[in-house]
């Protein structure tokens, strides 16, 4: 049997923001379609319960790699202006954590995102593949941080994002 290949990956981004702009955009899921290129299509598959948690969305994500990644993501917890953390299940599955903190008017949006990766063929190929899977999730990722920062009309004054 094949065991799933494990990745923890974590992306900081950096925006002469104010942070209720930045988490606005961040929060409507919904909307990232709009200016995250890569972002196929967000999909409500669960509204949230009471407490505005437990929201379920479907995601489909494209990079310059001739795949498509499926998963799902519920929303765990919330500490509003602060933290998201999502359970994912579908080809990925793990976790997600957005933490955004802002000082001295730029916004750093930290994000860890630690899954496994479900698919019988990412998993076979892993150990050989993994550069290339760890160059994609950056992408995909920078292209997230400049499409943020073009929707909001600000500078994007760092990012990183490392295995």
């Amino acid at each position: 049997m094949i065991q799933p290949a494990i990745y923890r990956f974590e992306t900081n981004w950096q925006l002469q923001a104010s942070l209720p702009a930045v988490w606005d955009v961040i929060y409507a899921t919904e909307q990232w379609p709009t200016w995250w290129k890569g972002i196929l299509s967000v999909t409500n598959l669960c509204p949230a319960d009471a407490d505005g948690l437990h929201a379920v969305n479907a995601y489909a994500l494209r990079s310059r790699m001739p795949y498509v990644l499926r998963f799902n993501l519920e929303l765990l917890a919330e500490i509003p202006y602060t933290l998201l953390r999502c359970a994912c299940t579908g080809d990925l599955e793990g976790e997600g954590i957005f933490h955004i903190t802002a000082a001295d008017g730029i916004v750093n949006v930290k994000y860890n995102w630690n899954v496994c990766t479900k698919k019988r063929w990412m998993n076979v190929l892993a150990p050989l593949a993994r550069p290339f899977f760890h160059a994609n999730h950056r992408e995909v990722m920078r292209w997230g941080a400049e499409g943020l920062a073009a929707k909001l009309g600000v500078a994007l004054v760092g990012f990183s994002s490392r295995p």
